[in-house]
């Protein structure tokens, strides 16, 4: 397993996003603090120090429903915080032998590129965009990222909103084979790209990995106005 990262400021004048790559290299998270709160960065650095320790607490491996359980106590223990408004978005990822579980709150995606298997698959943004496609109000993705309601999240982890057990969905990926790729990324590395064509940039198979990465990083670092995070774990 081969596993890559970047982390900028960007054009902000702080970084709110946060990031965790566990010591086993198993489990992962990226959290994008959110700029209209007191303080976004609360949030995302409080969760993934709550998801590192929890993971170095938790059995020797885990199961969909522990995978699951660990996420949503990081999620109440944020929950609790009264004292400011903070929120983060959230996508985490674990991965044992040939079987991955994942979920996310709020627009950090995840992205699953399989050449092998010649599929690639990302997560569904909770966001105002995503529901006015779905709904078939916007039609393609260039209509979304352009959309002025284009960072509007309808979920986050808050510590002024409830978020039910009930309502996190685990997806888990089965028979995982050499080469295949997961990317985990806030929403400012994404600014220059739709889905479609990120995703297409890395399942493309002419080109080493690292120096594709390379290139998205750079971008992100001179031209990028947001925080931008990603990890790269190729399996």
């Amino acid at each position: 397993m081969q596993v890559e990262m970047f982390h900028h400021i960007g054009k902000r004048s702080d970084q709110q996003d946060a990031f965790l790559i566990s010591s086993d290299k198993k489990f992962f998270a990226v959290c994008d603090g959110l700029g209209g709160t007191e303080d976004g960065s609360v949030a995302s650095s409080l969760a993934v120090e709550i998801l590192e320790r929890q993971y170095q607490n938790a059995e020797a491996s885990l199961t969909s429903e522990t995978f699951k359980m660990l996420v949503y106590d990081c999620i109440h223990e944020i929950n609790k915080i009264k004292e400011i408004n903070t929120a983060t978005t959230l996508v985490c990822l674990y991965i044992h032998k040939d079987k991955a579980y994942h979920c996310h709150v709020g627009d950090s995606k995840l992205f699953y590129i399989s050449r092998n298997k010649e599929i690639w698959n990302v997560t569904k943004d909770h966001s105002v965009v995503q529901e006015l496609f779905d709904a078939g109000v916007l039609e393609t993705e260039e209509e979304m990222n352009a959309h002025p309601y284009r960072s509007k999240i309808t979920k986050a982890i808050s510590s002024k909103s409830i978020y039910e057990l009930e309502s996190l969905q685990i997806t888990e990926i089965k028979e995982l084979t050499s080469g295949d790729l997961f990317i985990l990324c806030t929403d400012g590395v994404l600014e220059n790209y739709t889905s479609s064509d990120f995703a297409a940039y890395f399942y493309n198979p002419y080109g080493n990995f690292k120096t594709k990465l390379d290139l998205i990083e750079n971008q992100c670092r001179t031209d990028s106005k947001d925080n931008s995070t990603l990890i790269i774990v190729k399996i």
